[in-house]
């Protein structure tokens, strides 16, 4: 499952469970660009629970979009990770250490409302 909702003018949450085939792939992220379209210093919330390895089309599907993937990274200021896999979380936050101008902090999902306060500027 790959599913996006904006949830406000600046705000997009982005779930994924289990294993994601290449239509899921491709429905996913071209609903995450076109929600995200007009966002500058965007928050994303982040959910990753039971995840599987993406299929064979799936990766080719993300590896063709790469280009405009890397567009997203001027939309989005914060990103809220939450995984109930260490390697994830890990991963995520490696990501946030190399990547410029963007804060991503990771979470486990008992600590879904930290994420939550986190995005909305209070301090967790």
């Amino acid at each position: 499952m790959f599913t996006v909702t904006r949830v406000s003018d600046n705000r997009i949450d982005l779930n994924i469970q289990g294993k994601i085939t290449g239509p899921e792939m491709a429905s996913g992220l071209t609903e995450l660009l076109a929600l995200s379209d007009d966002f500058e210093n965007g928050v994303m919330l982040y959910r990753i629970e039971g995840f599987k390895w993406p299929t064979f089309n799936a990766l080719m599907t993300e590896a063709m979009r790469i280009p405009k993937l890397f567009g997203l990274l001027k939309r989005f200021g914060k990103i809220a990770v939450i995984s109930d896999k260490a390697w994830v979380r890990r991963a995520a936050a490696i990501e946030g250490a190399v990547i410029p101008k963007m804060k991503i902090k990771t979470f486990k999902p008992e600590k879904a409302d930290a994420a939550e306060a986190w995005l909305a500027g209070d301090k967790a």
